[in-house]
């Protein structure tokens, strides 16, 4: 004979299958499927993306839901549907979510709180057995005392209790067991609940609510635009000397949050940012300010606007590399990477990715200002680097496999050489001090100061390098001030600047020592204090 628990549960199948073909026999006015990705592009910062999807409508209204669209800004879709509909309203389900879940899953959640109410009910019944049982109980060892009597009663009273007893202790564990056995499944369909949940949030779904004047295919093409990706360009720097050329490791740094892996798609990174709003600027009247040194009324002058010397650029630049194609386009640098390439959903993290790698016919030189500081700087020229389209961005610099610093790809310079410095090298050294200072009377109220100074410059490698030496001699605005160059040592002199340079080239070991002055002729009793 089936005890009260069995009926209840063949009961719940019955109610949870009636259920199920209850709800598939309804009309359907949801409509479910998934977008494609086209194109994403992504600019230095945020992202547009072109997608699309076909689904069935039918006539009247209905709810198209689409999956896969990712964190999009509603405000910024466009769409364009190749059938005649009407698009009422476009909604991210996360945006409101109690609202679509129950549309989403209407069936589910229908048998799951179905489920979940028998389950309480049965337990509910199952926990006031379980209190008459422990009542019972305790109704026997409350009784347990007897009046005095013969000793069979005595035994006879004793083994009943300890039959009852074993009874009910059994009935109680039984009942226990089958409390736990429906807390466990009322634990699983509400896990069961959150899976669905967790399931439309992976999904990233949006809904396009639209009406149709016939059951038809409606084919959607959609752009949108949101801030949620980003990319700069990063290069890795690599020399093995200065008897070898350049290898520039060209990389694009990536971060996207846009809810979806990027995996298997169309992603054009662009060199600039996203213009909602890109118009040229116009001239206005300029006039004249001016200043009279005669008086007049205020009421005379009105003051002028002032304007920003800022000004916007539009990027015209275009490039083309292996491997990830490089387009020349009318405004923008636009890179194609290779759909192979996977770009992971990560909020907190650049993900670098290979565009190029190729070497450069590379000039070395290395350049010292002792007057500042007496270090040595490697520099290396590229020559023509216009041809290799590189993207202003930061670089990591490796000389012979070691890491010695950053350095910033600087393409806006209006020469056919890009300088970029590789650090400081502690094997060419530089020293600079005052020789001598040589003061003089002159007479007729003047007075000459003769400064010599010497540049000491020696090479630990065990190659020949070619050094850049520059320093300086003073300017004066001041007439009665007369300056001249000492001994220029073969240095090309700049008049306008007083920059004075030598090229040298010093072979393994040598030492070379540079010496130059200048002499000033000015009067007694004029002091300068700036001359070292």
């Amino acid at each position: 004979m089936e005890n009260k628990y069995d009926y209840m549960n063949k009961k719940l199948i019955l109610l949870l299958l009636f259920i199920y073909s209850y709800s598939f026999s309804q009309e359907n006015y949801y409509s479910n499927t998934k977008a494609k990705f086209d194109q994403i592009k992504v600019y230095f910062s945020g992202v547009m993306t072109k997608q699309s999807f076909s689904a069935d409508v039918s006539k009247g209204n209905t709810f198209i839901f689409v999956e896969n669209f990712g964190k999009t800004n509603i405000n910024s879709i466009e769409y364009h549907s190749d059938k005649d509909v009407n698009v009422i309203s476009i909604e991210r389900v996360e945006d409101n979510f109690s609202k679509w879940n129950l549309i989403l899953f209407e069936k589910e959640l229908e048998m799951i709180s179905d489920s979940t109410s028998i389950y309480t009910k049965n337990k509910k019944s199952l926990e006031n057995d379980l209190l008459i049982n422990k009542t019972s109980v305790q109704i026997l060892k409350d009784n347990q005392i007897v009046e005095k009597g013969n000793t069979d009663q005595i035994v006879q009273m004793i083994n009943f209790n300890k039959i009852k007893l074993k009874e009910l202790y059994k009935e109680d564990l039984e009942i226990s067991n089958k409390i736990k056995n429906i807390d466990e499944k009322i634990k699983n369909l509400e896990s069961n609940r959150s899976e669905l949940y967790d399931n439309v949030r992976k999904k990233n779904m949006v809904v396009f609510y639209v009406s149709s004047k016939t059951g038809q295919k409606v084919k959607f093409d959609i752009s949108s635009y949101s801030n949620d990706a980003n990319w700069r360009p990063f290069y890795r720097l690599e020399s093995s000397g200065i008897k070898a050329p350049i290898k520039i490791i060209y990389k694009a740094l990536v971060r996207q949050n846009t809810g979806i892996e990027w995996k298997n798609m169309p992603i054009t990174l662009v060199a600039g940012d996203f213009n909602s709003e890109n118009k040229p600027y116009e001239l206005e009247r300029w006039f004249l300010q001016t200043e009279r040194r005669e008086y007049i009324n205020d009421q005379a002058f009105q003051k002028t606007q002032t304007y920003s010397n800022n000004s916007r650029t539009a990027d015209i630049s275009e490039v083309m590399v292996t491997g990830s194609r490089i387009r020349q386009k009318l405004l923008k640098t636009e890179i194609e990477l290779d759909k192979n390439i996977v770009i992971p959903n990560s909020s907190s993290k650049d993900i670098p990715i290979d565009i190029n790698t190729f070497e450069i016919t590379t000039e070395y030189k290395y350049f010292t200002t002792p007057k500042l500081e007496n270090k040595t700087f490697l520099l290396a020229y590229i020559d023509d680097y216009s041809k290799y389209n590189l993207l202003p961005g930061a670089a990591e610099i490796y000389i012979e496999d070691t890491k010695v610093g950053t350095a910033t790809i600087d393409t806006d310079q209006f020469t056919s050489k890009m300088m970029i410095s590789l650090g400081s090298d502690s094997n060419i050294i530089t020293k600079r001090n005052l020789s001598n200072l040589i003061s003089k009377e002159l007479g007729n109220g003047q007075k000459s100061e003769q400064y010599e100074y010497e540049i000491t410059i020696k090479n630990n490698k065990d190659i020949a390098v070619k050094v850049e030496v520059r320093d300086q001699i003073p300017l004066t605005n001041d007439s009665s001030i007369k300056i001249d160059f000492i001994n220029p040592n073969g240095a090309e002199i700049q008049k306008e600047t007083g920059l004075i340079t030598w090229n040298i080239n010093l072979k393994p070991g040598e030492t070379r020592v540079i010496k130059f002055g200048f002499l000033v002729t000015l009067p007694k009793e004029v002091i300068i204090n700036n001359l070292k």
